[in-house]
């Protein structure tokens, strides 16, 4: 994947991996990225990608699956450092895949996706921060799903009698269910809808949050019992402090009075490995950080 910063005419390669430990399984290669999307802080993109893996049976076995990588860096204005790179679904079974992923318009922790189980196709959708998963709808097609500009429908392809039809579908109020038979043809022999309004969006008009808690600071790290998280002299109205897992399940959270520079919260019961620190405020996109627990 390769990144370029318009402004200086700079560009910064990522190389896309995907290990596996699968047993008879020995290697496995990211053959291309193609669906992308950044999300709303600016420094991850979401991604799917074709892998191929080799079976010691012989025979390439090829999926899709979802990942996000970090590219950018807020705080030092420049590329990321090559990290880890994060899959949705850490372990697929041999004949699904997961594609053409996209971010809800107003909910950072809200995306949709296409499902493909042998020939069966879903639209899922999903809250990254708790770890749930919803049926949308089933689908007769890969569907490039897209949420509205109020996150209450999604846009997407099926298959109709003429060829593909652009077809829409309500959503409950978790974002990530549908409406029971909400779902019509909004334009025959259409294909690829994507929903786009003009005006100005809540959720990105909060500069001020996101440039005074970029300072947030994380230590120790790694960290072994009590991680202390630390933020500059500010007037915001009380915090919240969650952490997950790298599948996206949401293990611990904590309020956080917003007139406290420095808090702790106790990680000595986390199993050893790489967990992520969501902090948000009220009306202000979340600025996340990964940690290491000993």
């Amino acid at each position: 994947m390769v990144i370029f910063d318009l402004l200086t005419g700079a560009g910064a390669n990522f190389e896309l991996i995907n290990p596996t430990f699968s047993t008879g399984i020995t290697t496995g290669d990211v053959l291309y990225a193609d669906a992308m999307e950044w999300d709303f802080s600016g420094e991850y993109v979401m991604y799917d990608a074709i892998n191929r893996v080799e079976s010691s049976s012989g025979f390439n076995i090829e999926f899709w699956d979802i990942g996000f990588i970090k590219v950018w860096d807020n705080s030092s204005k420049n590329f990321a450092i090559p990290d880890q790179i994060e899959n949705y679904f850490p372990a697929l079974d041999e004949g699904l895949s997961v594609g053409n992923p996209t971010f809800s318009k107003n909910s950072p922790y809200i995306i949709a996706f296409d499902y493909l189980e042998n020939d069966n196709y879903y639209i899922l959708g999903a809250n990254v921060e708790d770890g749930e998963v919803g049926v949308v709808y089933e689908n007769s097609d890969i569907g490039y799903p897209s949420f509205s500009r109020s996150d209450d429908a999604i846009i997407f392809n099926e298959a109709g009698f003429f060829g593909t039809d652009l077809s829409i579908i309500e959503l409950e109020s978790d974002k990530i269910t549908a409406k029971t038979g909400s779902e019509f043809v909004y334009a025959e022999g259409y294909s690829w809808g994507v929903w786009f309004s003009n005006g100005e969006r809540k959720v990105t008009a909060v500069s001020e949050v996101n440039t005074d808690l970029a300072d947030l600071r994380l230590a120790p790290n790694p960290v072994k019992d009590q991680l202390h998280i630390t933020v500059p002299e500010h007037g915001f109205k009380p915090l919240n402090i969650e952490i997950f897992d790298l599948t996206g399940k949401m293990l611990q959270s904590q309020s956080w009075q917003g007139s406290q520079r420095t808090t702790g919260i106790g990680v000595e019961s986390l199993k050893t490995g790489a967990y992520v620190v969501r902090c948000t405020a009220e009306d202000a996109a979340p600025l996340v950080k990964k940690f290491i627990k000993l």
